[in-house]
């Protein structure tokens, strides 16, 4: 009820105020808070059909509070990068969230494999924050770190193990020319199947929206290291 109240009375009392100047500056931001609070709980409400209802009072605050809990859950450590940034957008981040979760936790693809394709999609992309927090994670499962390096030069590596030349190759081959020619894409499904192939499209799109998103509000590496 008080969410409805501000959405519907701000607008009214805003409009008789001069843009740009106190209190309208103070009333636009209690416009884009209720506006946000608005959109959480249509998600929750989405979420509440699928469980019996039972009445009782739900404090936003806490809400949110308990997605950044749940985040930090999911993550395994602080909050940052473009997990921080969705705090600001409720309803985008449970659902990126669920996805990151899913290929997490029920993912077919070897983390070894996933690290490396999320490498070259950060390189594409040129997103220093993702690069430098994953080429470490990367090593850390299995690549070894001159694999690493040479995603990091643009350079071909030098691979040992086929599966890493498989993945290397879809990965560098749709990201340049936006397609899966059909003996590549005969050659990963007959060697590690059409699901897992699924899979890591799916995560490297994911990946891509990520890069895309640290780039777009300029967020550095924690460390401060410029990778390239």
């Amino acid at each position: 009820d008080e969410i409805v109240g501000l959405a519907l009375e701000n607008p009214l009392v805003m409009d008789r105020l001069e843009p740009g100047r106190s209190p309208w500056n103070e009333l636009d931001q209690v416009a884009q808070a209720a506006a946000r609070a608005t959109a959480l709980v249509r998600q929750l409400l989405a979420f509440s059909r699928r469980q019996p209802l039972f009445p009782r009072v739900v404090c936003i605050n806490d809400t949110v509070n308990n997605m950044e809990k749940m985040l930090q859950r999911v993550i395994g450590e602080p909050i940052r990068g473009p997990f921080a940034l969705w705090l600001g957008v409720p309803h985008v981040g449970v659902g990126t969230t669920e996805m990151f979760e899913g290929f997490r936790k029920r993912g077919k693809v070897d983390r070894r494999l996933d690290e490396l394709a999320t490498l070259i999609v950060a390189r594409h992309f040129s997103a220093e924050f993702a690069f430098v927090t994953h080429e470490k994670v990367g090593v850390k499962m299995g690549l070894a770190p001159e694999t690493v390096e040479a995603i990091r030069k643009k350079e071909k590596p030098d691979f040992v193990k086929d599966d890493e030349k498989l993945v290397y190759e879809v990965a560098t081959t749709l990201l340049v020319t936006n397609r899966l020619p059909d003996a590549l894409y005969q050659r990963a499904v007959d060697a590690m199947g059409r699901e897992w192939l699924l899979e890591l499209v799916t995560g490297m799109g994911f990946f891509a929206m990520i890069a895309m998103t640290l780039n777009a509000f300029e967020m550095p590496p924690e460390s401060g290291r410029k990778p390239f």
